[in-house]
């Protein structure tokens, strides 16, 4: 065999060599992604699912039908939500801040072993989910594992214009063009959907602890100077927040064909096509719609039977999901149905 045709060869091994080591390891490291590795004593590695922990700050004396369908919402689309501060009583300005202590209190009770998992905290008024957890994640892991986003909103408040944290934070990277008749796009922190790691939602929750006793803040205030800061990003493509304020007429409900459920005895007449929330201007379905513009907060009564979780034609799917889920309270850790706090409840 000529030295040529021996180099040849060799190349080609090399080649073949490095393509399969490449197609065994693929598969690990897909399915590793949403995993976490745990290291025995032994030296064997276990695996178990990310967690996701989906938290709801409210007291049973705010508790109302906009609550049920918030928490409907979570249980329909496969959330397993936490309901903090369900026993706190205080005015609305106390509950404001207690909401920051209470998600505070629940990240320092988590062992250290779970600090890989992640924290999404929603308001528990004005918040619907419309995407289940995995593709939560998913859009997630696009910003980082170390990092906290947090919803983008149209205004700076409530911060000074003056401030740095209003007039020098991050631009957008969505074109301008797709907001020009609004004058902006997205960039400002608002507070009332938020994503992280145990670990980074724990060092930017200390830190906003000590800031709001430090002076008369507001939590969404300090959040839009950790925007400034480059401790916490926003979303600014809403793929996982959609923040209505001043961008309302972003969204439009539109049939979809989203699968709403992965029986295979759940058939749905092609003229159901599920209803879904679509934002126009980014061409994305958000996984939570954040009803803050106070303008049209009357979109929490219109808009409810025009999604497919609260469809009656739906019925057989989403109350399937419904009956199956279950809320956790913080304060004990006792288990609880839709039945026994909303069954009641008039939508």
């Amino acid at each position: 065999m000529s030295s040529q045709v021996l180099n040849r060869y060799l190349r080609l091994s090399f080649l073949l060599l490095a393509a399969t080591l490449v197609l065994l390891t693929l598969p690990a490291l897909l399915y590793h992604k949403n995993k976490l590795r745990y290291f025995s004593s032994d030296g064997r590695v276990d695996v178990r699912p990310r967690k996701l922990f989906h938290l709801l700050p409210i007291n049973s004396g705010g508790a109302g039908p906009l609550f049920c369908k918030v928490l409907m919402s979570s249980l329909v689309h496969g959330y397993s939500p936490i309901i903090l501060n369900w026993e706190a009583e205080g005015d609305g300005s106390y509950m404001q801040r207690l909401k920051v202590a209470g998600v505070y209190e629940f990240l320092l009770g988590l062992p250290g072993s779970e600090e890989l998992d992640v924290v999404f905290m929603t308001d528990a008024w004005d918040v619907w989910l419309q995407l289940p957890p995995a593709v939560l994640l998913e859009r997630y892991d696009e910003y980082g594992s170390n990092m906290v986003v947090i919803g983008a909103d149209m205004v700076c408040w409530p911060n000074d214009w003056e401030e740095p944290a209003c007039r020098e934070v991050p631009e957008s990277p969505v074109p301008e063009i797709a907001y020009e008749e609004l004058g902006n796009t997205p960039r400002w922190a608002n507070s009332g959907t938020i994503i992280g790691t145990v670990k980074s939602m724990k060092a930017v929750y200390s830190d906003l602890i000590v800031r709001l006793s430090e002076k008369a803040a507001t939590d969404q205030g300090i959040f839009n100077e950790f925007l400034h800061q480059g401790r916490i990003t926003v979303d600014y493509w809403s793929r996982l927040f959609w923040v209505t304020a001043s961008n309302v007429d972003s969204g439009t409900i539109v049939n979809t064909r989203h699968p709403v459920s992965a029986a295979k005895d759940d058939t749905i007449p092609y003229h159901l096509l599920p209803p879904m929330l679509y934002h126009s201007r980014t061409g994305e379905y958000p996984v939570a719609l954040h009803f803050n513009d106070h303008v049209h907060k009357h979109l929490l009564d219109e808009w409810w039977g025009r999604l497919w979780w609260t469809k009656p034609g739906f019925k057989s799917v989403w109350e399937k999901h419904l009956e199956s889920g279950t809320a956790q309270f913080a304060h004990n850790g006792s288990m609880v149905r839709w039945e026994d706090l909303c069954g009641d409840t008039s939508l």
